[in-house]
């Protein structure tokens, strides 16, 4: 039995699916407002100079978020008896409902991902999701792998390939599969704070001209 809001997914798996595929779109929104608000060096350099405090507190939250996700949708089917909204789970609970090679081929795409995750994975680990000592403190001899903005690009691309497979198999390829577009709220909250410290500029000069 097909799965509701039109999909043609299994009953049993549509809730996994909407799950994970909610989760590689909230991490798609999530990083496209954080590569467009952390990402020019004009923009960064007015905000660290007027609004420091609050402009690190939302580049560090929206980063640690977006590699928590990453390590999360990484995750293995099951861990220690208990299982895992992640891909690896989703080509999993697929397998008797798709041919073999396509799920032969899906269950490689999972691992390319991971594999291009690992250095993602890796930095959370010691920056995010645990506090070593010596890594906090500076004192590591391990060297973090450099993680440039193009490997996350390309990594979220590689999640939304897959979800677009199964998609197309369940559904046809020419049906649209439900997914978030980028909003330009990042665009409207910098010209917010433009406009106000502009403003706030002029003021003072007024005032000193008064």
């Amino acid at each position: 039995m097909a799965g509701d809001q039109g999909t043609g997914l299994p009953e049993h798996v549509f809730p996994e699916w909407k799950a994970i595929n909610s989760s590689v779109g909230e991490l798609h929104l999530f990083w496209k407002f954080h590569s467009r608000f952390c990402g020019k060096a004009e923009e960064v350099e007015l905000m660290q100079r007027i609004l420091p405090f609050p402009y690190a507190i939302i580049r560090k939250g929206l980063l640690f978020s977006i590699i928590m996700e990453i390590r999360r949708l990484m995750d293995p089917a099951q861990y220690r008896g208990d299982i895992n909204l992640s891909l690896e789970r989703l080509v999993e609970v697929i397998k008797d409902h798709v041919p073999t090679a396509l799920h032969e081929q899906l269950a490689k795409m999972r691992e390319e991902i991971h594999a291009h995750c690992l250095p993602i994975i890796k930095w959370g680990n010691k920056r995010v999701g645990h506090a070593g000592k010596d890594m906090a403190l500076g004192l590591a001899t391990e060297k973090l792998p450099e993680v440039d903005e193009q490997h996350f690009e390309s990594a979220l691309a590689m999640m939304h390939d897959l979800l677009k497979q199964i998609h197309a198999h369940f559904n046809g390829p020419d049906t649209p599969m439900p997914f978030p577009e980028p909003t330009g709220d990042a665009e409207v909250l910098l010209d917010y704070i433009r406009t106000g410290h502009y403003a706030k500029q002029a003021g003072l000069r007024r005032c000193l001209i008064d």
